[in-house]
């Protein structure tokens, strides 16, 4: 596993977007579409639309590169909540 990204990041409006550093728009609803969860969104390729329970803020994130997939769903688990 190697860690890309460990720090802080802004929230406006409940909402945080990981995307290319070149990409100049996107579609929100297109990114959550068809999402389970209602966290996460990543219908729209290359983007990642994710839900927080801060309004406006700063954030910790964690982005890693996995060798493999966890084995089951259960691995998963989003943390969120300790952040309420």
């Amino acid at each position: 596993m190697r860690v890309l990204f460990d720090g802080e990041m802004q929230v406006q409006y409940a909402f945080l977007h990981l995307l290319p550093w070149n990409t100049e728009y996107y579609e929100l609803i297109s990114a959550r579409g068809g999402q389970a969860n209602g966290l996460c969104g990543a219908a729209q390729p290359g983007v990642l639309a994710m839900a927080t329970g801060l309004h406006t803020g700063s954030v910790p994130v964690r982005v890693e590169a996995l060798d493999r997939a966890p084995s089951s769903v259960a691995d998963w688990e989003e943390r969120w909540s300790r952040f309420r």
